[in-house]
């Protein structure tokens, strides 16, 4: 069987060749393609043996296409971040880290920095052009109080995470918001403009109501033992002399009525007043302080009530005048009775002495989550807002169960 064959090769413009091949039967057919070339068909007679196909219609001619070369092509690898020998963060990235503050300290964990494409855009929507870079300024000036606090690794990085997540929204909203002044004769939106400054100062409110709630504490934990005991010296000072105030004020009252009471011949019943009551409940708050001043107060007092000297008052007036109560026991008592029992980072266990009588306290440095606080709830603690902590009665404390607080609940510290 005679086989009529056509090639014809394209080129395009990269360079690449295609070779298209039709074979035919039919001699007319053949002839019409070479009509129709560029001078760029050739014609080659092949001789094949049939092969055994389907039946098929007669008009119907099997045309076979040769597939053109397909061209390799080598693809270049892609570009390897390079990694900061610093901060060991990769180009291209989000940067968790940041460079460290001179001066107190150096900051060692890595915290989040604010977006500086929004410091910008903050910038340039308002009026004196430095909205975002004093976002940015309060922003570094409160996570210095952070980093720089005595508090633990742990709360220092939950409180950052916490600063973050509230202050971010903040920056937003300012790199969103154009006053009036700023748009002018663009007129922006000015329902669009109000609603982002709602958003913003609900933003603004929330993150100040959190930070007033952990801000004492961060200062307390800077505290050093110096420092504590002059704030304990200065806090007794200042009960000294509100003690001494109250007791002048109802010593003089009892005084002026003394005078009243020896017109009618009744000057024993001073015992019996209020004022010498009030007066005598003030010498009482002295003997837990101080015992000196417990002595001057008592003795100013006597010399107008003249107390008897079996009486109650008149005995541990004489066990102080004999030592036998001492500043120095006192102070003793006290420590006994507030003693430390546990303490970390997160809380401290020490007793405490209520007028109910004694009692267990646990003090954590930021108040826990609602999770812990009914677990508390559960053991029989109850909250005890005059010392910020949660108490229970000494038969109900397990020590063992509090120690293990930061471990098995430290997720809701």
């Amino acid at each position: 069987m005679k086989l009529y064959q056509v090639r014809e090769t394209r080129k395009n413009e990269s360079g690449l060749k295609t070779t298209v091949s039709v074979k035919t039967e039919d001699e007319a057919i053949m002839r019409r393609l070479l009509d129709s070339s560029e001078n760029r068909r050739t014609t080659d007679f092949v001789y094949d043996e049939p092969k055994e196909e389907p039946a098929a219609p007669s008009s119907s001619k099997k045309l076979s296409l040769k597939q053109p070369q397909k061209k390799t092509y080598e693809v270049a690898p892609l570009p390897q971040e390079k990694k900061n020998p610093n901060t060991g963060s990769r180009s291209g990235t989000i940067k968790l880290s940041r460079r460290p503050i001179n001066g107190k300290g150096t900051i060692v964990h890595h915290t989040r920095n604010l977006d500086k494409k929004q410091i910008e855009w903050a910038n340039h929507n308002s009026f004196d052009g430095n909205r975002g870079t004093l976002d940015a300024k309060s922003y570094e000036a409160y996570r210095k109080e952070i980093e720089f606090s005595g508090l633990s690794i742990t709360q220092k990085k939950k409180l950052l995470d916490k600063l973050y997540k509230l202050y971010e929204p903040i920056l937003r909203y300012d790199s969103q918001y154009y006053s009036v002044m700023v748009s002018g004769p663009a007129k922006y939106p000015q329902s669009k403009m109000e609603s982002i400054l709602n958003r913003r100062m609900e933003a603004l409110s929330k993150f100040l109501d959190w930070w007033h709630s952990v801000e004492t504490q961060i200062q307390n934990s800077k505290q050093s033992a110096k420092e504590k005991k002059k704030k304990e010296d200065e806090s007794k000072q200042i009960q000294i002399k509100k003690i001494i105030e109250g007791f002048e004020q109802h010593y003089q009252a009892a005084k002026a009525r003394l005078k009243e009471l020896e017109k009618k011949n009744q000057a024993d019943q001073i015992k019996y007043l209020p004022e010498v009551a009030l007066a005598q409940s003030y010498i009482n708050k002295a003997l837990k302080i101080d015992t000196n001043l417990y002595k001057e107060l008592f003795e100013k007092l006597n010399s107008l009530v003249q107390y008897r000297k079996n009486s109650n008052v008149y005995k541990i007036y004489n066990e102080v005048v004999e030592g036998k109560i001492t500043n120095e026991k006192l102070q003793k008592n006290q420590e006994e009775a507030n003693k430390v029992l546990y303490e970390n980072a997160d809380y401290k266990i020490q007793k405490i002495t209520i007028k109910a009588g004694p009692r267990i306290g646990i003090k954590f440095t930021f108040y826990p989550k609602p999770q812990l606080v009914y677990a508390l709830k559960r053991r029989g603690y109850i909250w005890y807002s005059y010392e910020e902590c949660f108490i229970c009665k000494p038969e109900k404390f397990d020590l063992n169960w509090a120690k293990e607080i930061s471990k098995n609940y430290a997720k809701y510290l």
